[in-house]
Parts: C-alpha cells; sequence; structure tokens
C-alpha cells in the first residue's frame, strides 16, 4: 500500500482602500461616522486576522471596526500622535478566494469631548502587527499587510446657516393704518453638511415710527400676534434640509403717525430758529420741524426771510411778513383774492416731524413728506440636526419701509379725452366738459370734495356741474362746491384715475338767456381727499381747467357731399354742378351769410363766369359776388345777397354749386376739377336767437377742409 503526501500552500492576504468611500465631508460632532473601507482579500487558504493597528490624524473616539458590517472590536480611543492596537480574536477570517469588507467607523472628538473642529481633516491608517496573520491550514503566521494603507482624507465641516435679505422684495413706501403690512422677508439658506433645524427667532424693530406706531406682530412661520417690542422672541421648530432654504416674512399693523400741525389760510405763524447750521430749525404752531434755507450757515432772520420771499412770490392768496427778533413768519388772507381761486384759499402748511419744506404751490407752500420709516431685523437660534453643533446666526437688517401719509399729486391733468374748444348749443344737459386724471403718492387716497371756478369768474354759461352722478348747481362768481359721501378712490398707480366732469348750460337767448358767442372755462381750483385716517386739502397748481367751450343757440352743420364723377366724356359745360354741400341748423335758426368754395384744377378745365348755388334742386341763389374764373388753385367766397340764407331749426338745406367749366382737353382723361370746403375763417353766419352776427365756423364741431372731403368731376 502506497501513501500519497499533500503539499499545502501557506495562505496571502491583500488590502486595498474601498472604492464606495472616497474622501468627502463629515459633520462636526458626527458619532459612528465612516472613517475609512478597505477591500481585504485572500490568496491560497483561509487566514485569520487577530490583531491589526489604527492610526489617524485626529484623536478620536469610539472607533470600532466591522467586517461586512458586522463589529468585531472593542470601542477604542485613537490618538494622533501613536497607533492602537486592536484585538479581534477569531472575528476577521479571510476565505480563499473571497473578499471581506472592513469599516472603521469613530466619533469626530477626543477622549476630552472636544469636537473637531470644522475646517480639520480625518485621514485613518492601517498598520500591521507582527505575525497578526495565520493560515488555517498550514498555520503559517505572517505579518499583514506588509505595507500600510491610508484611508481617504475626510473634511470636518459644520452646519451652515446664512440669513439674508428676501431679494424678491424690496423696500417700498406705504401708508398710515395699513393692516397686515409684511415689514420685512427673509430667506434662510442652509449648507451641504447636513439639514438645520430652527428653534427661535428674534425680531427687533427699528426705525423711526418705532413700537408704538406698530401692532398684532407675527411671523410667517409662527401666528401668534404679539404686542411688538424693541425685540420680540418668537419660537419656532422647522427644519431646512441641507443645502435648502426658508422664506421668513415678517408682519404688522402700522398705526397712525404724529399728528400733523396745519396753519390755514386766515393766520398762522411760523417761528424761526436759528440753529447755526442748514438745515435750521422752523417751529410751527410750537412743533418743531427742518427747513433747509439758502445760505450754509442760515441765520433765524434770513431763514424767515426767504420763506416769506418765497411765499410772497409765488402765492396770490396770502401775504407773508417777517418781525424783528425773534424771527415770527406771519401768514395772513388777502382781502381779494386772484379771480377764479378760492375765496377760502390761500396757505396751507401741512408738515410732520422731520419733514422738510422744499417747494412753493399755487396758493401755498409744499411741504415735502419725509415720513415715518419701518423696519426689522432678525436674528436666529438653530442647530444641525444630526451633529447638534449650534448653527444660530446673529441679527440682519431687513427691508425699510417709508410710512407716510398719502397724497394726491399737486397737478391733475387735463385728458385728451376731454372736449376741445368747439360751440355748444345752450341748455344743454350733462355735456362733457372736461376729464381730469388725478394721481396719487404714497399710499391711495379717497377724493371726497372738489371745488370749481368758471373763467370768467362772473359767467353764468353754466348752471350745473357734475362729477361721480354728484349735481351741485352755481352760483354766479362763486366757488361751486362739489362733495362725494362715498368718495372717489385714486388708487396708487402710475395711470391714476380718469374722472369725468359734465355740465348744464344755461340757455342762450337775446331775451332773457345768456348772451352768444361767449366762451366759458371751467377751473379746478381745490381738491380734498382722505388717506388712510388722514384728511388733507390741496388747491391745484397749475390749476388745471377745461378748454373753452362756447354755448350758442344755434349752430350750422356744414358737410361737402363727396363724390366722384369719373369719365364724363366732357366736363365742358354751361351751368354744371361741380359739388354738393348740406348745411343744418343746429339747434335754433341760422342765417348763413358767407359760404367759401376751394377749387383745384388739373389739365387745362377751368371755370368762367358766377359760380351759383341752387337751393334743393329746384330755385337759384343769387350770389353777391364770387369769382368769375379760376384758375389754377383757388378759393372763393360765395356771399349770398341781402341779409343772407336763414335755414330754419333742426333743418337741413342741400346746396349744389353750379358753375360754368370750359378748357378741358375732350376725351383726354387728364382733366378735373376739384371741390373742396374753404378756410372756416371765411364761413359767416348769425345766430338768430342769440342776437350774434358774424361767426365763422371755427368752433363748428366736424367742419372740415381735409383732402379727403371732396367732390370731383373727370373727362
Amino acid at each position: 500500500m502506497s501513501e500519497n503526501t499533500i503539499s499545502i500552500n501557506s495562505g496571502s492576504l491583500s488590502a486595498s482602500q474601498d472604492a464606495t468611500l472616497s474622501s468627502g465631508n463629515v459633520v462636526v460632532g458626527s458619532t459612528n461616522v465612516d472613517l475609512a473601507k478597505y477591500t481585504l482579500r485572500g490568496y491560497g487558504e483561509d487566514v485569520k486576522v487577530s490583531y491589526l493597528n489604527i492610526s489617524a490624524t485626529q484623536d478620536l473616539t469610539n472607533v470600532t471596526l466591522y467586517a461586512n458590517g458586522a463589529s468585531i472590536s472593542s470601542s477604542q480611543n485613537v490618538s494622533s500622535t501613536t497607533a492602537t492596537l486592536f484585538s479581534l480574536g477569531s472575528s476577521l477570517v479571510i476565505p480563499a478566494g473571497g473578499t471581506v469588507s472592513l469599516d472603521i467607523k469613530g466619533d469626530l472628538k477626543n477622549s476630552a469631548g472636544t469636537n473637531i473642529a470644522a475646517g480639520q481633516t480625518v485621514t485613518v491608517t492601517l498598520s500591521s502587527y507582527p505575525n497578526n496573520a495565520q493560515g488555517s491550514y498550514s498555520s503559517t503566521l505572517s505579518t499583514f499587510p506588509l505595507n500600510s494603507v491610508t484611508g481617504p482624507t475626510m473634511s470636518v465641516v459644520g452646519a451652515g446657516l446664512t440669513v439674508a435679505q428676501n431679494a424678491s422684495y424690496n423696500s417700498s413706501t406705504l401708508t398710515a393704518n395699513t393692516t397686515n403690512f409684511k415689514i420685512g422677508s427673509f430667506v434662510l439658506s442652509s449648507n451641504s453638511s447636513e439639514p438645520v433645524r430652527v428653534t427661535g427667532l428674534t425680531v427687533n424693530i427699528g426705525g423711526s415710527l418705532g413700537i408704538t406706531g406698530l401692532s398684532n406682530l407675527y411671523t410667517s412661520v409662527n401666528s401668534t400676534k404679539v404686542n411688538p417690542q424693541l425685540s420680540n422672541n418668537f419660537s419656532t421648530n422647522i427644519t431646512i434640509p441641507a443645502n435648502g432654504s426658508q422664506t421668513v416674512d415678517i408682519f404688522a399693523d402700522i398705526g397712525n403717525l404724529t399728528s400733523a400741525t396745519t396753519i390755514t389760510a386766515a393766520t398762522g405763524t411760523v417761528t424761526v430758529t436759528a440753529t447755526g447750521v442748514n438745515p435750521a430749525t422752523v417751529t410751527i404752531n410750537g412743533i418743531g420741524y427742518t427747513f433747509t434755507g439758502t445760505t450754509s450757515t442760515s441765520t433765524a432772520a434770513n431763514i424767515a426771510t426767504g420763506l416769506a420771499a418765497l411765499i410772497n412770490a409765488n402765492s396770490s392768496m396770502v401775504t407773508a411778513t417777517v418781525t424783528a427778533s425773534p424771527a415770527v413768519l406771519l401768514i395772513t388772507q388777502e382781502t381779494t383774492p386772484t379771480l377764479g381761486e378760492a375765496a377760502n384759499g390761500g396757505i396751507t402748511l401741512t408738515a410732520t416731524a422731520g419733514d422738510s419744506i422744499t417747494a412753493m404751490l399755487g396758493g401755498g407752500v409744499s411741504v415735502t413728506t419725509t415720513g415715518s420709516t419701518a423696519s426689522t431685523s432678525l436674528a436666529v437660534t438653530a442647530n444641525g440636526v444630526y451633529s447638534n453643533i449650534d448653527a444660530s446666526r446673529p441679527a440682519v437688517v431687513g427691508q425699510t419701509f417709508t410710512v407716510g401719509v398719502g397724497s394726491i399729486v399737486n397737478a391733475p391733468t387735463l385728458t385728451s379725452a376731454s372736449p376741445s374748444a368747439q360751440l355748444v348749443l345752450g341748455g344743454t344737459t350733462n355735456s362733457a366738459i372736461a376729464t381730469f386724471n388725478f394721481k396719487a403718492t404714497i399710499g391711495a387716497a379717497s377724493i371726497t370734495e372738489m371745488d370749481f371756478n368758471t373763467n370768467p369768474s362772473g359767467s353764468t354759461a353754466i348752471t350745473s356741474i357734475t362729477v361721480a352722478d354728484v349735481t351741485q348747481n352755481v352760483s354766479t362768481g362763486a366757488t361751486t362746491t362739489l362733495s362725494f359721501p362715498v368718495g372717489i378712490s385714486v388708487p396708487l398707480s402710475n395711470a391714476g384715475v380718469n374722472i369725468p366732469v359734465t355740465v348744464t348750460y344755461n340757455n342762450v337767448s337775446s331775451n332773457g338767456g345768456i348772451p352768444s358767442d361767449v366762451p366759458v372755462q371751467l377751473k379746478l381750483t381745490r381738491v380734498k381727499f382722505i388717506s388712510g385716517n388722514a384728511t388733507n386739502t390741496i388747491y391745484p397748481s397749475p390749476i388745471p381747467q377745461s378748454s373753452q367751450l362756447t354755448p350758442v343757440a344755434a349752430y350750422p352743420v356744414i358737410n361737402l357731399v363727396q363724390s366722384v364723377k369719373q369719365n364724363q366724356g366732357s366736363i365742358n359745360g354751361t351751368n354744371e354742378q361741380i359739388a354738393q354741400i348740406t348745411v343744418t341748423a343746429s339747434g335754433n335758426s341760422v342765417n348763413l351769410t358767407a359760404l367759401p368754395i376751394a377749387l383745384s384744377f388739373a389739365g387745362t378745365a377751368s371755370t368762367t363766369g358766377n359760380i351759383n348755388l341752387v337751393v334743393d334742386g329746384n330755385s337759384s341763389v343769387v350770389i353777391a359776388s364770387s369769382s368769375a374764373s379760376i384758375n389754377g388753385t383757388g378759393t372763393t367766397t360765395l356771399a349770398f345777397i341781402g341779409t343772407g340764407y336763414i335755414i330754419p331749426a333742426n333743418t337741413t338745406v342741400t346746396f349744389d354749386v353750379m358753375a360754368n367749366i370750359t378748357g378741358a382737353t375732350i376725351g383726354a382723361g387728364n382733366d378735373s376739377i376739384k371741390t373742396q370746403l374753404g378756410s372756416a375763417s371765411f364761413v359767416k353766419w348769425d345766430d338768430i336767437e342769440g342776437a350774434a352776427v358774424g361767426i365763422d365756423a371755427t368752433l363748428i364741431p366736424s367742419y372740415g377742409t381735409a383732402q379727403q372731403n371732396y367732390s370731383s368731376m373727370v373727362n
């Protein structure tokens, strides 16, 4: 019997970094975090590893080794100065031809409990221990690994949070008495290291409005409303994901501003006290304001003198005088206001603490309201969700809002929708006379009163004025005030609001009515409005006024009937119709005394002799004078013989324009005569009921001499 001998090769091992864990970030204070990962591979026979040395570039605690996810060692502290030996017993066996995943995990703090600071790096190295490996069959001892294997470099980062103004929400201006206004908006952003838990917000109140001007303060993440203090704490429980953000809005009700002091038309005192610098102090009825003087070191006297000069140069309603020391500026009502201005008008000086007198307006001094300001700042209490490290941030200043008294811009404008200068029929009701555009500033406003005056002031042409369904009769020579109980809303917008005004005209008659052909304008002289809970008044400057509207008892509506007669063969002839004109007496009867006709010729055609008119196709009208012949373009005025041609009220008369035509080349096709109405200034007519004579057509609505209004004959 023979004996077989089997030779067993001793086993060997290799170690390499596991590609599934590469260099990256680890969070400050993290525990049981992956620090290194290796792939161990066996050859020849199964090999048991009983000991391993672990070293690190930082002091670590609770370092533990794992094989294929299972713990194979007790937890130990690893020093940054010497390697630490881990005893594995029989827990780590690498099979021949197989692999084992070896993980090294630990806490990022030293034995004293101090966290490794953000910005530091940690690298773990796997080192050998003599004869720490043994083959399972051959029992051969070896040292593993032959060379140290360094793990990835891990960067220590901390939970990060930034707080910033919300860039999509801008500072703006608002009116007092605004509820639930967003007075601040902030964005909280976390970094990539870990989620951040926000546990508290501190909202600080700033600005000149102060806490007395605010109420019902709350945040978008804690809706509990509080009575504002300078510093206000709100508890929260918000988790912001890594690389995430959270918007936090601050809301409050805006209250009243400090009461303003007003000097009205009759009397008022402004005391100017020198400060030696510019701006100086202006005291209005005992309350101090600032006034920018004309020199760098204005004295009380020259500030008062300068302010008085501005008032006197720009106001026809009041007189400003300066007394001796102390310098007192006295504003008094003038006895006789300028024509058309309100009898109780004058200087209205309204100011809030901190305002500056900056400009003059018609009838008064303008005060530019700087207003009070409201702002917030936000501080955040937070920590890292995993690391629990402090991620709190100090206060960041948010938007600033100017809180003022809403107003109406002091120059309402006449819009293009308003009627142009023209004739109107006396007795017309609800007739459009003007459309005024109003714009608000700082905040929306509601108009409660308007004052109107006529120009000339003694005009009796208008009997009533209507705005927004409110009608008020007009007293001769007096201001007409319209009051609006509901108010006319003026929004805060670039477009503003257009407010139409209609009127009723007096009857025009030489027998008990107003005279004919006397123009009138309507002027807007005062506007009273409410913004928030504040009531204010402006005296517009320049004063907006309508176009001149001219009441008459009647006027003629004159139209040329457009026609084109083509291919006439020959346009030569006697008493040929070259045009047709209709005249309608609108309102009452009119007396037509002159009618201009403009002729233009092409080719060799012309007219000879008089041009005549035929009325309604059946009778000839004698013309007092006309051009016997017009060679080339020209105008002839057809003057009616005697006192003129009377057209009864609301009656239309058709005039055929007749002429002798000669000189046209027969069949040439390029000879023509074009007829148009002549210039409006050559038209003459009389308003019979109104006893006005010699009126032209300048103000007749729709009278036109444009090229498209013509009659043409072409041979």
